[in-house]
C-alpha cells in the first residue's frame, strides 16, 4: 500500500501516512494529497484509488428549531422576578425541588416506639432525651428543614441506643454485685 503525503488544515505538509489513517486524520475528498509518481497535488477524492478511504464530508446539523415562548404561569410572579423564574421554571406554587434520579425525599424515621420503650424498660434519663429528638422529626421535615430532621432522627437513635446500652451494662455490673455479696454471705 502506497503512502501519501497531504495538506493540512494550516497548509503545511504532512506526512507519510497511509490511506488507513486518512479518516482518523480528518483528510476528506477536499484535501491535497500527493505520492511518488504523480506529477502534481490533487484532490482525495480525484485519485481514484483513494475512493473508499476518504473520509466522507459530514452532513450540515439540521436547523434548531425555535423556541416557542411559554406562557407565563398564574400566580408565579413575585416581587422583583419576573413570571416564569429562572430558565422559564414557575417560581411559585407547591413544587417539590429536583431530586436525582426522580425519587421523591422521605421522611427519616422518628425512632420514636424505640425511644418510648428505651424510657419505659430501660434507662429514662436518655428515654426522655430520645424522645424530644424523635418528636421533632416531623415537624423540622415538615417545615422544609430536611437536614435539621434528618439530624433530629439520628439523635433519637443514637440515644435510645446509649440508654439500651447503659441499661445492659448497668444490669451486667448490679448482677455482678449480686453475685459478690452472695458469695460473701
Amino acid at each position: 500500500m502506497e503512502q501519501y503525503y497531504y495538506v493540512d488544515a494550516n497548509n503545511q505538509r504532512q506526512g507519510p501516512v497511509f490511506p488507513t489513517d486518512f479518516a482518523r486524520l480528518g483528510i476528506t475528498g477536499e484535501t491535497l494529497v500527493w505520492r511518488n509518481g504523480m506529477e502534481n497535488w490533487a484532490k482525495a477524492s480525484d485519485v481514484p484509488e483513494l475512493a473508499t478511504w476518504v473520509a466522507a464530508p459530514e452532513p450540515p446539523l439540521p436547523p434548531r428549531p425555535e423556541q416557542v415562548p411559554q406562557p407565563e404561569p398564574v400566580g408565579a410572579s413575585t416581587y422583583g422576578q419576573p413570571a416564569g423564574g429562572v430558565y422559564g421554571q414557575p417560581t411559585g406554587g407547591a413544587q417539590q425541588p429536583y431530586q436525582p434520579g426522580g425519587v421523591p425525599e422521605v421522611m427519616p424515621d422518628t425512632y420514636l416506639v424505640w425511644a418510648i420503650l428505651c424510657t419505659v424498660l430501660c434507662c429514662l434519663p436518655f428515654g426522655i432525651v430520645s424522645i424530644v429528638n424523635a418528636t421533632k422529626v416531623e415537624k423540622l421535615w415538615l417545615m422544609g428543614n430536611k437536614e435539621g430532621a434528618r439530624k433530629a432522627s439520628e439523635d433519637a437513635k443514637k440515644w435510645a441506643i446509649i440508654g439500651a446500652l447503659t441499661s445492659v451494662i448497668v444490669g451486667f455490673l448490679y448482677g455482678i454485685f449480686l453475685l459478690i455479696v452472695a458469695a460473701a454471705g
